[in-house]
């Protein structure tokens, strides 16, 4: 019967891209822990990579730029350029839900717009 058939080939389908994103995940994470180096052990089985860019954290001594990763179970951030196979060094880890509290938004004002506040268990900060 064709619905058969159908139903048999979506099956297929949903199983290879869920394979090609597994692969993708892996290949992502490793790359990733060659650009850490040994510094945190970014790639594991159960990790999930989600987003990585630049966001500017706002301290007393000046606004620093650094790149973010969130995954499944951990957000990070470390020093170094986002597009490049440059090593990144790490400057802060937290692990979700244990260390990472919350993330909340800011209001804008004349100083930064489209801020967020992190709150941790050991270093809370804005980005924006």
């Amino acid at each position: 019967d064709l619905q058969v058939a159908l139903a048999s080939v979506a099956t297929v389908a949903s199983d290879v891209n869920e394979s090609v994103r597994e692969k993708e995940n892996t290949n992502k994470l490793s790359e990733l822990q060659k650009r850490f180096g040994g510094s945190i052990a970014i790639y594991a089985p159960h990790r999930v990579f989600i987003k990585m860019g630049e966001l500017t954290k706002v301290c007393a001594t000046g606004n620093k730029r650094y790149v973010f990763l969130l995954c499944n179970d951990i957000f990070l951030y470390a020093s170094g350029p986002l597009n490049s196979t440059t090593r990144l060094q790490l400057h802060n880890n937290m692990r979700i839900p244990s260390d990472l509290q919350s993330a909340d938004s800011l209001p804008d004002d004349d100083r930064i717009a489209n801020a967020f506040y992190i709150r941790a268990r050991k270093k809370s900060f804005a980005v924006c």
